[in-house]
């Protein structure tokens, strides 16, 4: 066989596997989160956060440079813990955390101090912390199947979200 018959062979591949990313990022249910893992979205990019001080991307207008959007809100994938800059699952989604059991530091990430309504698809209970500068104070747990809003006292505070807590 040679190159070019090689390289033509391929070509119903490449048509396929592009049929089914296409597929996979339009589609309602998983576009978003697989447009993301990809790098396809069209929304124009995520929050930042300087290196030094991830708190300081905190912006009180929620609605700048946004991610992503929850226009239907509670939009979290099965499986998932996703967590939004705005009340009931509205506003940008910060956080999407699968089951695996362990503490995300979303403070470093750049993501801190900005939760505001979540929503529990784990099969697992998560908490959510505050970083006070000396240690990790718990705001609230989370049951499985929860979603809602934060309470007053910890809205816009949680830096870490913590599966299987």
């Amino acid at each position: 066989m040679t190159g070019r018959e090689g390289s033509s062979s391929l070509i119903p591949i490449v048509v396929a596997v592009i049929g089914l990313i296409t597929a996979l990022v339009t589609s309602p249910l998983w576009g978003e989160p697989v447009c993301r893992a990809v790098g396809v979205c069209q929304d124009g990019g995520s929050h930042s956060a300087s290196a030094g001080n991830p708190k300081s991307s905190h912006n009180s207008s929620k609605h700048s440079s946004k991610p992503t959007t929850g226009a239907a809100g509670w939009s979290c994938p099965g499986g998932l813990f996703c967590a939004w800059d705005d009340a009931q699952g509205e506003g940008s989604m910060i956080v999407q955390k699968d089951a695996t059991c362990s503490m995300h530091d979303i403070g470093s990430a750049g993501l801190g101090d900005r939760l505001t309504s979540y929503q529990n698809r784990t099969g697992k209970d998560v908490a959510l912390y505050n970083w006070t500068g000396t240690e990790w104070q718990l705001l609230v747990n989370v049951p499985d199947g929860a979603k809602g809003d934060m309470p007053q006292s910890a809205d816009n505070m949680t830096d870490a979200v913590k599966i299987c807590a």
